[in-house]
């Protein structure tokens, strides 16, 4: 389904921002369903540092 919608419209383009967070979320997502309570907070540590600069 996206890939035709990106089919359809190949002016637009995914936006790198976009495919970072998306990566972020599952690896947040896939971290918490493990209860790595550790790796979660060094996750968001980097996460406020990168929308802090």
């Amino acid at each position: 389904m996206i890939r035709s919608h990106i089919g359809l419209t190949p002016s637009v383009h995914v936006n790198p921002i976009w495919k970072l967070v998306s990566f972020i979320t599952k690896t947040f997502i896939s971290v918490l369903q493990e209860g790595r309570s550790i790796e979660v907070m060094y996750c968001l540590g980097i996460i406020s540092r990168l929308f802090m600069n």
